[in-house]
């Protein structure tokens, strides 16, 4: 059987990739150490599912399908900048979402996660939080310069994209970093 590393996300807009790119572009210079994701990368995960056996895709599909039926298409305004797990010990630093997108970004998750807990994919234990990944902080050198950075550049509004579908793609690590492969796109 085949495995598959297998994530569902929310795809944004290329004006908003690109006004977080910009700003990746700005501050690279001023911090070391971090892992950056590309402009064509960037998206805000629903669910990782990690590696599944392809046979599992097609039921994977249906219950996707079954949630996001009804739910309307999401106004998602990415809005400040933050790290897991936290500001002073980032390891991964992220861009946020405002409340007001946050809040219906939160009921799609909860409704997709709760039919694929039934198929057996299980829920995560900790709270989602919708975020978009910039970069993960390779080692602590600089965590001191990437909180300070951090806190300058709390209020970045990076625009709002309007998302019409829900994306299932796989991804294949290589050594230049992941590539990505769209399995199913589910209308909203």
């Amino acid at each position: 059987m085949k495995k598959l590393r297998v994530f569902l996300a929310l795809e944004l807009m290329r004006s908003v990739r690109k006004q977080i790119s910009a700003f990746v572009e700005r501050i690279t210079p001023q911090v070391d150490g971090v892992k950056w994701v590309g402009c064509d990368y960037l998206h805000l995960t629903l669910k990782f599912f990690g590696e599944v056996d392809e046979l599992d895709i097609p039921e994977i599909c249906q219950s996707v399908k079954r949630s996001v039926a009804g739910h309307p298409p999401i106004k998602v305004r990415c809005l400040g900048v933050g790290a897991f797990p936290s500001l002073s010990r980032a390891r991964t630093i992220w861009v946020g979402v405002s409340e007001a997108s946050a809040d219906s970004v939160i009921v799609l998750q909860s409704n997709v996660d709760a039919d694929l807990n039934e198929i057996g994919f299980r829920s995560e234990n900790r709270r989602f939080q919708p975020h978009v990944t910039l970069g993960r902080v390779r080692d602590g050198q600089h965590r001191q310069r990437i909180h300070d950075l951090l806190v300058e550049q709390s209020d970045t509004d990076f625009g709002s994209s309007l998302v019409e579908s829900v994306t299932l793609f796989s991804s294949e690590l290589t050594k230049v970093g992941p590539e990505y492969t769209v399995l199913a796109r589910f209308p909203l």
